[in-house]
């Protein structure tokens, strides 16, 4: 059963969310959480599977496809690495959240860092 517009420009919209996140995930600090922290590591590669997920889910859903064998087993062969990407990511998640006390743990310290003073010198 072909999927209705209305579906499919929802889960269209669901990817350029992640995507959006993704970009902002990537380049900053999204809701304080350190740059660098397990918690950003395990965040950033949450959203890059769930934006593989979602563009695998739409290829799935596609009706559409090239009746030509080789162009079908081409993209089948992607789409099986693009879903192999997203399992390996959510396994480093897991294994960075794994590694972890707690969430506050995994998002850093929530104080910036002190700037470093110069020491004095003996004598001075």
């Amino acid at each position: 059963m072909p999927l209705p517009p209305s579906e499919r420009a929802a889960l269209e919209r669901a990817l350029l969310a992640i995507e959006s996140v993704l970009a902002r995930t990537v380049s900053g600090t999204p809701s304080g959480i350190q740059q660098g922290a397990p918690a950003h590591e395990a965040l950033t590669a949450g959203l890059a599977a769930a934006a593989a997920l979602v563009d695998v889910s739409q290829t799935l859903l596609r009706t559409s496809h090239d009746p030509s064998p080789a162009v079908l087993l081409e993209e089948w062969r992607t789409l099986v690495a693009h879903t192999q990407v997203a399992g390996q990511r959510v396994q480093r998640m897991v294994r960075v959240l794994a590694g972890e006390k707690h969430i506050a743990a995994a998002q850093g310290p929530l104080l910036p860092p002190r700037p470093l003073r110069p020491r004095r010198s003996p004598g001075a």
